[in-house]
């Protein structure tokens, strides 16, 4: 079985319905982030199979708990556009900006959403904590950027009251959960625990709501990693 038609009986197991179109896109950003991985690191992982399961697949996954059609979505540490992309490969309609301060990832994807002929998706080149935007987020993303407490206090400031900060989080979470539950209590945040349906997914999601106006004021990274919030 070809790969693409692997990938497309996996995501109607999570309820995401892709045409053979957005498939096709799927496939040109498989062999570009193949073709530039030659040259630079973006990913670990270098086979079609690889990249089609454990990052195309894994990043819908939120799809099949979330509804994001007509969402504004910030992908904080984007990297080499995931969760982003694919989310927006999966839904066009939504508005997704994505960010990272490494220049070299953000040229890979400017070069990756014009073979894609994706739009009303952009990239930001800035630290997470030196970011600011007129108009706060709906869902704010990330896939294995930091440790929860620190990705919380990044994501916090950018997210909208009522919104969501989602994390996707490996199995080894509870000890960060544990850690920052006094933080979502003094923030008025509430959280789910989420498991794709399909049992190769490689990460649990962690959906974070702010239930408040409370200010979190940003803070450089550097500061952060020495003060924790908790």
């Amino acid at each position: 079985m070809k790969i693409e038609e692997l990938f497309l009986q996996q995501s109607q197991k999570l309820n995401v319905r892709l045409t053979h179109y957005q498939v096709s896109q799927f496939k040109i950003y498989c062999d570009y982030l193949m073709e530039v991985s030659q040259l630079y690191n973006l990913t670990a992982i270098k086979d079609e199979e690889g990249i089609f399961i454990k990052h195309f697949l894994d990043s819908i996954s939120l799809l099949e708990f979330l509804d994001i059609k007509n969402q504004r979505i910030l992908d904080i540490g984007t990297g080499a556009g995931f969760p982003g992309v694919p989310l927006k490969i999966a839904q066009p309609e939504t508005e997704i900006i994505l960010l990272d301060s490494n220049n070299k990832k953000i040229e890979f994807l400017q070069k990756l959403i014009e073979k894609l002929d994706l739009t009303n998706i952009f990239t930001v080149h800035s630290r997470v904590e030196e970011y600011l935007d007129s108009k706060l987020f709906d869902v704010v993303t990330s896939r294995a950027v930091a440790k929860l407490s620190t990705l919380f206090e990044l994501s916090y400031p950018l997210a909208k009251k009522g919104g969501l900060i989602i994390a996707y989080k490996g199995k080894n979470f509870e000890q960060e959960l544990r850690d920052s539950k006094l933080i979502f209590e003094r923030y008025n945040i509430s959280y789910e625990i989420q498991k794709a349906t399909i049992d190769s997914m490689d990460h649990q999601l962690i959906f974070m709501k702010k239930n408040s106006d409370k200010i979190l004021k940003q803070r450089p990274y550097s500061q952060i990693l020495k003060m924790p919030l908790w």
